[in-house]
């Protein structure tokens, strides 16, 4: 790729998993100022990690987050957006998900729960459903029921006190409480 560059009239699209690792934009959907909740957690910790570009508090009920003026809906973002975290409940997501195809959203973290892990079936084809939607439209889905990630080189966590320094090793876990345990040894 890098001889093709500087090529007149080429442009190279990243790679989708670029907007995963290297999003320009994050935005909290379910952002709260009620310390005790996944949107509040999910919004400080981009923040106080140190994310590079701008995260967004999403919520139609609240003026800012953390003094950060907060959007009623993803539409409402001025610039692109391409990571969003979902603290919202599962009735919420088929809504989100539109959202995100709308404005363009490349990935979608379902912090959210209470879908096909229920083992009742249908929240498990409303789970399906949403997968095919966003496929079909170029989303990828971290989740659901997911703790998301954490990539110290880009200020991305989900879990306070974790190292902010960069290190030497990938790992991906299906247990989000045991790979905060491997982190934090």
């Amino acid at each position: 790729v890098e001889h093709l560059a500087g090529a007149p009239g080429l442009t190279l699209e990243p790679h989708p998993l670029d907007y995963i690792f290297h999003p320009r934009a994050v935005a909290v959907v379910g952002a709260t100022d009620q310390p005790r909740r996944s949107g509040y957690n999910f919004f400080k910790l981009q923040l106080d990690n140190g994310f590079p570009g701008p995260v967004y508090p999403v919520n139609p009920r609240l003026s800012s987050v953390l003094g950060v003026p907060a959007y009623p809906s993803l539409q409402a973002i001025p610039g692109p957006v391409d990571h969003v975290i979902s603290c919202v409940p599962a009735r919420e997501v088929p809504a989100l998900v539109e959202d995100c195809i709308a404005k363009g959203v490349k990935t979608l973290h379902l912090f959210t729960a209470r879908l096909a892990e229920t083992g009742l079936s249908e929240l498990a084809d409303l789970e399906r459903r949403l997968v095919q939607r966003a496929k079909g439209a170029g989303i990828r889905i971290i989740g659901p029921n997911c703790m998301g990630l954490y990539y110290p080189r880009e200020g991305l966590a989900f879990k306070p006190n974790f190292p902010q320094e960069p290190g030497s090793l990938g790992f991906f876990s299906q247990s989000g409480n045991i790979s905060a345990e491997f982190i934090c040894r």
